[in-house]
């Protein structure tokens, strides 16, 4: 699998380290290649990293080892103005819901701390790529159960 992990902001940096070990663990024996970036939390920055990194179907089918099959958001979608921001700028990349995806993460987080629930879940598809915000509160317990769902979801 193909995995771009796009960390925002100070919250998506100290707890990238703890999803690129979810990461791995769940890919177990697959092969994983990981593309990480680093960006600030803003809802503009995410949005160019998305166009730049999510491709349309056109260019998939030119090239398609160089585009990630899933690609990970990590940082906070708390309930704040400029969580907010960022999570409204993640939905409207998305072509399509994953509204599934999305409760499963929420449960997920939940097995860590109720404070999961205070995240808002962002599940869904731009072109062919799942794309997933993964909140810092939980990293860990939402890639390792998002891992299970892949074969499900994506082709």
């Amino acid at each position: 699998r193909r995995v771009a992990l796009l960390s925002l902001g100070v919250d998506g940096r100290g707890a990238t380290a703890e999803a690129t070990s979810a990461l791995r663990a769940s890919a177990g024996q697959q092969d994983l290649e990981l593309v990480e970036q680093q960006l600030p939390a803003e809802a503009d920055s995410l949005s160019k990293a998305l166009e730049s990194v999510v491709c349309s179907p056109a260019e998939q089918d030119r090239d398609a080892e160089s585009y990630p099959d899933v690609v990970l958001v990590l940082g906070s979608f708390g309930l704040g103005p400029a969580d907010a921001a960022v999570t409204a700028a993640l939905r409207q990349a998305l072509e399509k819901k994953a509204d599934g995806v999305e409760d499963e993460l929420l449960r997920a987080g939940l097995a860590r701390t109720p404070l999961a629930m205070l995240q808002q879940a962002v599940a869904g598809f731009r072109h062919n790529t799942l794309v997933v915000a993964v909140p810092s509160v939980a990293p860990a317990e939402c890639i390792a159960s998002l891992w299970k769902l892949l074969p499900y979801v994506t082709s």
